[in-house]
């Protein structure tokens, strides 16, 4: 369960303007692998505004869709309920939870909707608001994964989170 407080600090840290929402490094990353635009993709945190969504849906990938703590300015990029997702991203999401429980809830929700499929989830250098190393926030992702890999992809680390029921041939196609 996410406090109100929690809530709203969460959403304060929302990166839709400016150069950092433009420029988010995962986004990028996503757009880069290869085949991956028939497949179903969700944006997990993406920000009222969804600007990640509306630019990889420019680039022709159809199906990419977005949640949010907050409702979305435009309900077309919202997440439809019950899809069996490929790929889950969450991009400045994991560095800004505010304690060690919102931070277990929010992994939680990320592995069960990437169950069958890949997360890649980014972990800037900056805001960490727990503190945490890349091993130990590594170490948080390990137990609601099969698998967890780290990789730094242009000075930003970078986890790729293997859902329990993902099939290998998914996971094969899902990387870069």
């Amino acid at each position: 369960m996410i406090l109100t407080a929690d809530r709203n600090n969460m959403i304060k840290t929302a990166r839709s303007n400016g150069a950092v929402g433009k420029n988010a490094i995962l986004p990028r990353f996503i757009a880069e692998i290869p085949n991956l635009k028939p497949h179903l993709i969700l944006d997990f945190g993406c920000g009222k505004d969804a600007i990640h969504v509306v630019r990889l849906r420019e680039q022709g990938f159809e199906f990419v869709f977005g949640i949010d703590l907050v409702p979305l300015s435009n309900p077309i990029y919202e997440m439809p309920q019950r899809l069996p997702w490929h790929l889950v991203y969450a991009s400045n999401v994991l560095n800004v939870q505010p304690s060690l429980s919102v931070l277990q809830t929010t992994i939680k929700t990320i592995a069960y909707y990437a169950n069958y499929g890949v997360a890649y989830l980014s972990y800037p250098h900056s805001p960490r608001k727990l503190g945490y190393s890349v091993v130990q926030m590594q170490e948080s992702l390990v137990p609601y994964f099969s698998n967890v890999y780290r990789f730094t992809y242009r000075n930003t680390v970078v986890f790729k989170c293997v859902g329990k029921f993902c099939q290998k041939k998914l996971e094969n196609l899902l990387t870069v």
